[in-house]
């Protein structure tokens, strides 16, 4: 069931970051070497590998160390992927994608890092949310019928438009019900970031190189 919500994560991340279907439940994509497999599994070494080369003894920074070799190898399978349809899509139109692309105040760079990380993102962490949502709405009922009834009064028809706004503003209790999963599940430790110069917040200075 995992490996089933991965695919489909995958799928619409692809569809909605660079506007291509990527076939993850065709017979051929289900192979243990298909680029979809091969994806899924980098998605989860990266996102395995972060911690240990991230805390701690950094060893890495002296010798490659296996959890360095793995989120190295995985984070280049990421790259080379994004990069493939960065290029296709030099000029289209309609994608997350796209719409970085026509930016010009984003560099190149920026649209890989970008476009890796919803990779990262919308695989494992995505799959991992909606297990947990759909493990205590079935465990609590009435949370579950009132996020139907929500459901129903935002969507009467089957085939109205999801929107931006109706996801903000028009289901409170949906996006409570989430926080809470959140919540009770959190799927990061936090926000990894290294400063690239001084900064100063909320008064006080923060030096370049700080990992927080």
């Amino acid at each position: 069931m995992v490996m089933e919500r991965e695919r489909l994560n995958l799928e619409l991340t692809c569809l909605m970051t660079f506007g291509e279907r990527v076939k993850c439940f065709s017979d051929d994509e289900r192979k243990e070497n298909s680029v979809t497999s091969k994806l899924i599994k980098a998605a989860e070494q990266s996102n395995t590998n972060i911690l240990p080369t991230d805390q701690g003894f950094m060893l890495w920074k002296y010798f490659e160390t296996k959890p360095f070799k793995e989120l190295r190898i995985s984070q280049v399978f990421l790259q080379n992927f994004a990069l493939n349809f960065i290029e296709k899509r030099a000029h289209e139109k309609g994608s997350l994608l796209d719409h970085y692309m026509l930016n010009p105040n984003i560099s190149k760079k920026d649209i890989i890092g970008t476009s890796v990380d919803l990779l990262l993102g919308g695989v494992h962490t995505t799959a991992f949310t909606e297990g947990a949502l759909l493990h205590y709405i079935s465990k609590n009922q009435h949370v579950q019928e009132l996020m139907y009834e929500e459901a129903k009064k935002v969507f009467p028809n089957v085939d109205d438009d999801i929107t931006a706004d109706i996801l903000n503003t028009k289901i409170p209790y949906t996006r409570a019900v989430l926080k809470e999963t959140f919540r009770l599940n959190p799927v990061s430790i936090g926000i990894g970031r290294i400063l690239n110069h001084d900064t100063v917040l909320s008064g006080f200075l923060v030096p370049k190189n700080v990992n927080s």
